[in-house]
């Protein structure tokens, strides 16, 4: 099993997801930022907007792909998703 060392940002991130309602976590590609994010928060729901799948889903199937997230209020899923579809 791999084993992975703990970001410095780690303890900021999880403090800033309980005082906002979505944090933006930027960086280049395949520095960590989905593993930290998914290490960070095991039991929150995850989508990776990448995959195809996921895509059409969303796209064909809105409130049923937004029901996925219920730990995330609805006026932000809401923003989340209008600002994906354009």
């Amino acid at each position: 099993m791999r084993e992975f060392i703990q970001w410095q940002s780690e303890p900021l991130l999880k403090q800033l997801v309980g005082q906002y309602p979505v944090v933006t976590l930027t960086g280049p590609r395949q520095s960590g930022k989905t593993t930290m994010c998914r290490m960070s928060f095991p039991d929150m729901a995850y989508a990776n907007f990448e995959e195809l799948d996921t895509r059409e889903s969303a796209a064909t199937d809105p409130r049923g792909f937004l029901a996925r997230f219920p730990e995330v209020p609805f006026r932000t899923r809401f923003s989340l998703f209008q600002n994906l579809l354009h």
